[in-house]
């Protein structure tokens, strides 16, 4: 009796290490992006008029904020016209005009009403410097598209909480664990 007893309980504690270790899975960080668009950046270089260009961007959300706001990095892509319009007002090659200005934690908010299929962040007003070159910003709008992706839901959640003015805090949670990449 006291064999069979002694055999139980090793069988129970080899199932139990065996299944933890097929349970602690590490997942990899989950960022969301955003659809590429078209913006306008007004440039000030030394010494000459100001000029609006047309480029486009996009934003990648890094982290979310209880206070309904989120972080990212902005990315903003000059194509090869753009960047011979530039380098043309600064009287210099396009070489000297960098392909892409990228700015990290960059503060977004999402728009009044927003909800699924579309969520619309916006992106406030940005000084920009980069190459020699300063420019400034307008208010960028940035859309995200329903998908059936975790994080894509997961902010579908949020921003029906918001709009029923419901408590957040564990959907924001829940985002920044994902973005995170952590043990489940």
């Amino acid at each position: 009796m006291s064999n069979k007893f002694r055999y139980l309980i090793r069988v129970i504690t080899f199932s139990f290490i065996a299944g933890i270790g097929v349970s602690a899975q590490t997942s990899l960080p989950a960022a969301y992006t955003s659809s590429s668009g078209s913006y306008i950046l007004t440039l000030n270089s030394a010494g000459s008029e100001s000029i609006k260009v047309k480029v486009d961007g996009s934003f990648t959300i890094n982290s979310a904020g209880n206070d309904d706001t989120v972080k990212g990095t902005l990315l903003l892509s000059l194509n090869e016209e753009t960047r011979l319009k530039i380098a043309g007002q600064m009287q210099g090659g396009s070489q000297s005009v960098p392909a892409n200005i990228t700015r990290s934690d960059v503060i977004g908010h999402f728009v009044k009403g927003t909800s699924c299929p579309t969520i619309r962040l916006a992106v406030e007003p940005l000084d920009l410097k980069t190459g020699g070159i300063e420019g400034r910003t307008g208010r960028l709008i940035f859309e995200f598209h329903e998908t059936r992706d975790q994080m894509a839901e997961l902010f579908c959640v949020w921003t029906r909480q918001i709009n029923a003015r419901k408590s957040r805090r564990g959907v924001v949670a829940a985002i920044n664990k994902l973005m995170l990449g952590s043990q489940q």
